[in-house]
């Protein structure tokens, strides 16, 4: 099984020696486990791509991504 992790808003807030070190540990445990994992891909993302991945998995669970985007549902993050 594949594995990616993204850090949001609340690693976000913390100073970047914090968020260094927070994803380095996280890095090094998924590294040691069974899952198919790219150490690159363990990262803190921008607010622009998290409300990318908030709006892609709102139309995933309730099957609206079809590429007609009159059907495609709107994501807010309060």
């Amino acid at each position: 099984t594949a594995i990616s992790l993204k850090a949001t808003a609340g690693l976000r807030s913390l100073p970047i020696t914090q968020q260094d070190w927070i994803i380095s540990q996280v890095r090094e445990i998924l590294t040691k486990s069974n899952f198919s994992f790219n150490p690159v891909e363990t990262k803190v993302i921008s607010g622009g791509e998290e409300a990318l991945f908030a709006l892609l998995a709102t139309n995933m669970a309730f099957t609206n991504v079809t590429g007609d985007f009159s059907l495609t549902l709107g994501a807010a993050d309060m």
